[in-house]
């Protein structure tokens, strides 16, 4: 067993002296104490290779993981961001076909903690299953690599200290859930569900959408027949497709009893079902 605590005099990942037993292996803890000072350098190299069974930063870690043009690059069945610094991860499946990062847990110190995902450059297939956003800003850039059944979950603790941000050229995503707090989402997703808080919807169709009770979707993409095939707008959700002159076709929409749709007869085609309660 190698890895433990990341408590060394330097924030290099592949420092042994900076383990307490040793460069993490697959199948390891590695943690981030609060009492480390030093910014975390690495992975590089053949160290990338690594199936951690856990990466994580304490919540009183105040020091960046990786940085913008050098992200950590490993895979863990769970990267848990608990600290106050900018994080900057990338999954990575080079190191075998397994080594497929289960989940990545957002759980900052603050709403405002940058949490940038991605996958390595050098990955073809999905290496990345479920990312749930916490607390903190979590933006999933164009290189990551969703599976079939890969889901994002936005589920702020408080108000709005969860916000997403898909960028428009990142792999489809089958299921994208909003419980509470801001999301941006631009990039294909097959189903959008927004249960709560505050979603726009710039970029790129939404295959299936639902908004629920309390939820807000914004649908700001200019959609034509067949990008939207099912919207259903349940009783107290809003859906509002009036914040441009953007042309909308959905395929079919429901309409539940209660239920808020602001939209422009002349340049929106809904195709609306009005029902009168919940089934």
């Amino acid at each position: 067993m190698a890895g433990g605590l990341f408590d060394g005099p330097t924030g290099v990942w592949d420092t042994v002296l900076n383990w307490t037993t040793g460069v993490p292996v697959t199948g390891d803890l590695a943690s981030v104490p609060a009492s480390q000072v030093n910014d975390v350098i690495g992975p590089t190299g053949a160290n990338q290779n690594v199936d951690l069974d856990i990466f994580e930063t304490h919540p009183e870690y105040r020091g960046d993981v990786g940085s913008s043009g050098s992200p950590i690059i490993l895979a863990s069945s769970l990267v848990h961001a608990k600290g106050s610094g900018s994080f900057f991860f990338k999954t990575s499946k080079n190191g075998g076909s397994n080594f497929v990062t289960d989940e990545v847990r957002i759980e900052t110190s603050s709403p405002s903690t940058r949490v940038e995902i991605g996958s390595d450059a050098g990955d073809v297939n999905s290496n990345i299953e479920r990312v749930n956003i916490h607390r903190g800003h979590g933006i999933l850039v164009g290189d990551i690599r969703f599976s079939a059944t890969s889901v994002v979950v936005l589920s702020s603790l408080v108000g709005d200290e969860a916000t997403c941000k898909i960028v428009q050229s990142a792999d489809t995503l089958p299921d994208y859930k909003q419980i509470r707090g801001r999301g941006e989402i631009d990039n294909l997703v097959t189903r959008l569900a927004i249960l709560g808080g505050t979603c726009i919807k710039d970029v790129n169709a939404a295959n299936i959408i639902d908004v629920y009770p309390g939820g807000n979707l914004v649908y700001n993409h200019a959609a034509i027949a067949t990008d939207v095939t099912v919207c259903r707008v349940h009783t107290g959700a809003t859906l509002d497709l009036n914040q441009n002159g953007r042309i909308k076709v959905f395929d079919l929409t429901y309409r539940y009893r209660g239920a808020t749709i602001h939209y422009t007869p002349a340049i929106h085609t809904l195709n609306i079902i009005d029902l009168d309660r919940e089934s």
